[in-house]
């Protein structure tokens, strides 16, 4: 399953991040192979989504590569921040919308939101190797339906972000995001049938 997309993709279209995330690197673009009807919001695809994620094998390889990045990143000390880095995206969201909250800090090891604005997304999270959102996108499709999109931003610190990157790299784009987007998929065609009967 290749669902990657050109990045200038993306970029064409109006999102709310392009302005927030100017000194991030667009990684990687995916479009799910499911369809949206009217009916179906951004929100319902992602709780199913997540839900889709969750229920996969633990002996599932993308699970396995996850949990052994968690272990790994647990020993080295990889998922701590330093407090008060003030770099965050949810910071300069708040910052620009004048709300507050913004400025709270990730604990490192989980994707916090920064905002949800219906038909747009994103999230991020932080730790000593790099800064990285996740953008989820409910992109129309011409015919009366939709898609979804999801595009990884980062911005790797220092030597080390850039090798870290480097590194996994073949696991993220034959290994990680196929299967999430394979358990999303298939958990979104159970909901639609569901939903249909």
């Amino acid at each position: 399953m290749n669902n990657r997309i050109p990045i200038q993709d993306h970029l064409a279209l109006p999102w709310r991040v392009h302005q927030l995330a100017v000194d991030y690197e667009v990684e990687d673009v995916w479009r799910f192979p499911v369809v949206l009807r009217d009916e179906h919001d951004l929100a319902t695809f992602r709780d199913q989504m997540t839900s889709g994620i969750g229920t996969m094998n633990r002996f599932n390889p993308a699970r396995v590569l996850l949990a052994l990045r968690v272990a790994i990143g647990r020993r080295l000390g990889w998922d701590q921040v330093e407090a008060g880095t003030g770099r965050q995206l949810r910071a300069r969201y708040a910052a620009v919308e004048g709300l507050t909250g913004g400025e709270k800090v990730l604990s490192g090891a989980e994707f916090a939101e920064v905002y949800d604005l219906g038909n747009e997304y994103l999230s991020e999270i932080e730790n000593r190797t790099v800064q990285a959102a996740l953008h989820l996108g409910r992109v129309p499709t011409g015919d009366g339906t939709a898609t979804v999109h999801l595009t990884v931003y980062v911005k790797p610190k220092g030597w080390l972000g850039r090798m870290y990157m480097w590194a996994i790299k073949p696991f993220r784009l034959w290994v990680v995001y196929p299967a999430i987007l394979r358990a999303a998929s298939r958990r979104w065609a159970e909901y639609v049938a569901a939903e249909a009967s």
